[in-house]
């Protein structure tokens, strides 16, 4: 497969992340916009809590969309989309599973705390 085809079907199909709820999409891209802001070349803007723009200089190269628990990449710029498309893919390998398991930390602990505050509430009618 050459290059440019692999490309385009990363613009044409995304990257599925294996997300399993909308509540996972909205954390993930959460932490995807907060790894942007900390990188010295790109910023990002969250749109809504799914997508995200992101800029190089003040220019807006790249919108990105998580739903469903896939990766959308929409390009509006040649220069500096392929950059951020170099960023995202260094995000997805370096922190993907990081950002999976935190999510089913905090999920348990709420679960945990809601369970809690159930046992709690059922004690008082004894």
């Amino acid at each position: 497969m050459t290059d440019k085809k692999v490309l385009r079907n990363l613009l044409e199909f995304g990257i599925r992340l294996d997300l399993k709820s909308d509540d996972e999409n909205i954390y993930y891209a959460l932490e995807f916009a907060k790894y942007v802001q900390e990188t010295a070349l790109f910023d990002s803007l969250m749109l809504s809590e799914t997508e995200i723009d992101i800029f190089n200089f003040e220019e807006k190269v790249l919108t990105v969309m998580i739903e469903n628990g896939t990766l959308t990449l929409h390009p509006h710029t040649d220069e500096g989309a392929f950059e951020a498309v170099l960023m995202i893919l260094k995000f997805i390998s370096e922190k993907h599973e990081t950002i999976k398991e935190n999510y089913i930390k905090l999920n348990t602990e709420v679960s945990l705390n809601e369970n809690e505050d159930e046992s709690e509430d059922d004690s008082e009618w004894i």
